[in-house]
Protein backbone atom coordinates (compact mmCIF):
# COMPACT_ATOMS: atom_id res chain seq x y z
CA UNK A 1 0.00 0.00 0.00
CA UNK A 2 1.31 3.44 -0.92
CA UNK A 3 0.67 6.18 1.58
CA UNK A 4 -0.35 9.59 0.30
CA UNK A 5 2.84 11.18 1.62
CA UNK A 6 5.21 8.64 0.02
CA UNK A 7 6.79 9.30 -3.35
CA UNK A 8 7.19 6.53 -5.88
CA UNK A 9 10.66 7.21 -7.32
CA UNK A 10 11.31 3.82 -8.92
CA UNK A 11 10.65 5.03 -12.47
CA UNK A 12 12.95 8.02 -12.05
CA UNK A 13 15.64 5.86 -10.44
CA UNK A 14 15.54 3.38 -13.34
CA UNK A 15 15.71 6.21 -15.87
CA UNK A 16 18.71 7.81 -14.14
CA UNK A 17 20.51 4.47 -13.87
CA UNK A 18 19.92 3.74 -17.55
CA UNK A 19 21.22 7.15 -18.63
CA UNK A 20 24.21 6.81 -16.35
CA UNK A 21 25.16 3.45 -17.88
CA UNK A 22 24.72 4.78 -21.40
CA UNK A 23 26.75 7.93 -20.82
CA UNK A 24 29.67 6.20 -19.08
CA UNK A 25 30.33 3.39 -21.57
CA UNK A 26 33.95 4.39 -22.08
CA UNK A 27 34.67 4.36 -18.36
CA UNK A 28 32.95 0.98 -17.97
CA UNK A 29 34.97 -0.42 -20.86
CA UNK A 30 38.19 0.80 -19.25
CA UNK A 31 37.19 -0.83 -15.95
CA UNK A 32 36.55 -4.15 -17.71
CA UNK A 33 39.89 -3.92 -19.52
CA UNK A 34 41.71 -3.08 -16.27
CA UNK A 35 40.15 -6.01 -14.42
CA UNK A 36 40.93 -8.40 -17.28
CA UNK A 37 44.54 -7.18 -17.44
CA UNK A 38 44.96 -7.55 -13.69
CA UNK A 39 43.58 -11.10 -13.79
CA UNK A 40 45.88 -11.96 -16.70
CA UNK A 41 48.95 -10.57 -14.91
CA UNK A 42 48.15 -12.48 -11.72
CA UNK A 43 47.72 -15.74 -13.65
CA UNK A 44 50.85 -15.09 -15.72
CA UNK A 45 52.91 -14.43 -12.59
CA UNK A 46 51.69 -17.68 -11.05
CA UNK A 47 52.49 -19.67 -14.18
CA UNK A 48 55.98 -18.18 -14.48
CA UNK A 49 56.81 -18.73 -10.81
CA UNK A 50 55.54 -22.32 -10.99
CA UNK A 51 57.60 -22.94 -14.12
CA UNK A 52 60.74 -21.52 -12.52
CA UNK A 53 60.19 -23.65 -9.42
CA UNK A 54 59.82 -26.78 -11.55
CA UNK A 55 62.97 -25.96 -13.49
CA UNK A 56 64.87 -25.43 -10.24
CA UNK A 57 63.62 -28.75 -8.81
CA UNK A 58 64.59 -30.53 -12.03
CA UNK A 59 68.05 -28.96 -11.92
CA UNK A 60 68.49 -29.93 -8.27
CA UNK A 61 67.47 -33.52 -8.99
CA UNK A 62 69.89 -33.85 -11.91
CA UNK A 63 72.71 -32.37 -9.82
CA UNK A 64 72.19 -34.93 -7.06
CA UNK A 65 71.71 -37.97 -9.25
CA UNK A 66 74.45 -39.11 -11.58
CA UNK A 67 75.04 -42.36 -13.42
CA UNK A 68 78.43 -44.04 -13.70
CA UNK A 69 78.98 -46.50 -16.52
CA UNK A 70 81.64 -49.11 -15.73
CA UNK A 71 82.01 -52.02 -18.18
CA UNK A 72 78.32 -51.93 -19.23
CA UNK A 73 77.15 -51.83 -15.60
CA UNK A 74 75.09 -48.79 -14.67
CA UNK A 75 75.66 -47.55 -11.15
CA UNK A 76 73.40 -44.79 -9.93
CA UNK A 77 74.84 -42.49 -7.31
CA UNK A 78 72.69 -40.07 -5.38
CA UNK A 79 74.55 -37.31 -3.63
CA UNK A 80 72.63 -35.86 -0.69
CA UNK A 81 73.62 -32.30 -0.11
Amino acid sequence: MIWPFENDTSAITKKLAKKSLQSEKRRDLMVVIAVALAAFLICFTGIVSNSLAQMQRKKDNTDRHSTINVDSINISVICWV
